[in-house]
């Protein structure tokens, strides 16, 4: 989508990517090797037009910048690894795993998911696991996987 004043006579730019969240949300995300307030005469227009743009959409506008990316590394890694269980996945139907874990989940208020994964057979850990981060990604199970790695200590939350 390409962004621009009304008469273009500022120039034009592109979003890096638009974020759409399941609650609707919109975030329109710039990506920059560093943070710099100043940075061009170029970037200064670049960031005007997107942060306008946005605000009259009343979309977000996000940033994404490396002290950024550090700031929420330990998640980015987890997330990166929990897409390969979320795919293994993807064209089965684990709904009764979700409901299962759910139920525990909020049976017990917190438990780390060493605790869930041991209730199932061994052939089914990765499904189990596939269903946990799916309601962590929906919100329905709260995870510490923004602070801590992915592991069996992960401890889940009722919400």
């Amino acid at each position: 989508m390409y962004l621009a004043d009304q008469d273009e006579s500022n120039g034009g730019t592109y979003p890096d990517a638009i974020a759409v969240y399941q609650n609707g949300e919109i975030q329109w995300r710039e990506a920059k090797a560093e943070e710099d307030e100043e940075g061009t005469l170029r970037d200064q227009r670049q960031r005007a037009i997107q942060e306008r743009i946005t605000r009259d959409l009343q979309y977000q506008y996000l940033r994404v910048t490396p002290e950024l990316i550090q700031k929420h590394w330990q998640f980015i890694c987890n997330w990166r690894r929990a897409t390969a269980f979320c795919s293994a996945v993807r064209h089965l139907n684990i709904q009764q795993y979700e409901d299962e874990v759910c139920a525990m989940v909020s049976a017990r208020r917190t438990i780390a998911l060493s605790e869930v994964v041991s209730e199932y057979s061994h052939a089914e850990h990765s499904v189990v696991v596939a269903a946990i981060l799916k309601l962590s990604q929906q919100g329905r199970v709260l995870s510490d996987l923004d602070k801590l790695a992915l592991g069996p200590r992960t401890v889940l939350e009722a919400q």
